[in-house]
This record gives structure tokens, sequence and C-alpha cells, in this order.
């Protein structure tokens, strides 16, 4: 629309319906653009991805003898009955671990509604915790019960299905700005084959 400027701020303008004359124009428009950032785990699983030994793009560190992990396994594992039990190796003061209840509950309500949706799921699922159970590999915990002497931390878990389904529990599960519980544990050394090496070894010699 093409507009005329007049000394006294009238202002004539070609419209579609013909010439029609206004006053000043407040030309004080702003813009605004808006932007949703989320962060997520990317760019922990980025690092984690690219820090992997075992593919041969980092130079493998040697095995330190003195290895905080490595000590406190040698120190604490024991043969119980038929298996082996070893207990976490804090690299921190556990207390610094939150509370994560919060994350937990909203894990767990989606999965809640697939069961729903899904009982042959529910009875497979719940089958895999009562045995989970009755190995002692979990127990039952009401959240009264909640001790204050110690920190507790909250395993989110999820169903994975393969050929056959298990229970995955996630111990990088946080609240914003908290530490996840694999934060306070020393990973210990890399103990994965390097794969690169064998690859080459597949290539110089006949299988």
């Amino acid at each position: 629309m093409a507009t005329w400027k007049s000394e006294k701020e009238t202002r004539k303008a070609d419209s579609a319906f013909g010439f029609i004359v206004t006053g000043s124009i407040q030309n004080n428009q702003s813009n605004y653009y808006f932007r949703n950032f989320i962060q997520g785990q990317v760019d922990r699983n980025l690092t984690k991805f690219w820090d992997l030994e075992a593919i041969g793009i980092k130079k493998e560190s040697n095995c330190d003898p003195d290895d905080q992990a490595k000590q406190h396994f040698k120190s604490s594992v024991r043969f119980n009955s038929d298996h082996y039990e070893v207990g976490f190796s804090w690299k921190r003061d556990k207390q610094e671990s939150k509370d994560n209840f919060s994350v937990a509950e909203k894990r767990v309500k989606p999965l809640t509604r697939r069961f729903i949706r899904d009982p042959t799921l529910y009875t497979q699922y719940s089958g895999i915790l009562k045995e989970y159970e009755l190995q002692g590999r979990i127990e039952r915990f009401l959240q009264t019960e909640k001790p204050t002497d110690r920190a507790v931390f909250y395993l989110p878990h999820q169903a994975v299905q393969t050929t056959k389904m298990r229970i995955v529990f996630e111990a990088s599960s946080l609240e914003n700005g908290q530490l996840a519980l694999n934060d306070c544990i020393w990973p210990g050394v890399n103990l994965n084959p390097n794969i690169l090496h064998l690859i080459i070894s597949f290539r110089l010699n006949t299988i």
C-alpha cells in the first residue's frame, strides 16, 4: 500500500478501496523471537560414545594397580552361596546423591499406562520382578521406611524386548542439577577387548 506524507503528519494512502486519509502512524513495532531449548542426555551420551576406548578411537590407558575401584573390589568381594557380591565403589560422598523419587515416579507412570494397554506385558514384567525378589536382587521398600541416616536412590526401570524380555534399571537418572548414582561410583578401568585390534587380527590369519 503506497502512502504520501504531508507536513501536518496526515497521510494519504492508496488502498484497495481507493485513497484514504489517516493520521500519523506509529512505527514502533518490535520483533520477538522465541526459542525452546531442551537439554537432556544428548551431550552425556555423545561424550560416552566418543570416549569408548574399545573401538580404537582413543588411546587405551594402562591399568593402574592403585585404581581405587580395583582396590575396593579386592577388599569387598565375597562369595555368597552360589554367586559373588561386591559393594558399590563410591568415588565421592554418597550423601551428595540427592533423592530422585519424583523422577522415578514420573518414569513409572507411562509404564503403568502401558501395562493397562498390554496385560500380557504386565504379567511378564511382574513375574520377572518376583523372580528378582526371590533371588535377593531386589526387595520391597515402602516410602514410610525410608532411612534418614543414609542416601536413598531410586532406580527407574523399563522393559527391553529382544528374543526375551528383560528389565533394565537406569542408574543415570537424576534430578535437574543433581548427581546421578553413576556420577558417585567409580566406573573402574575398561576391561573390554580392543575391537580394532581384534578386527586386524582376523584379517591377518586364516580362520
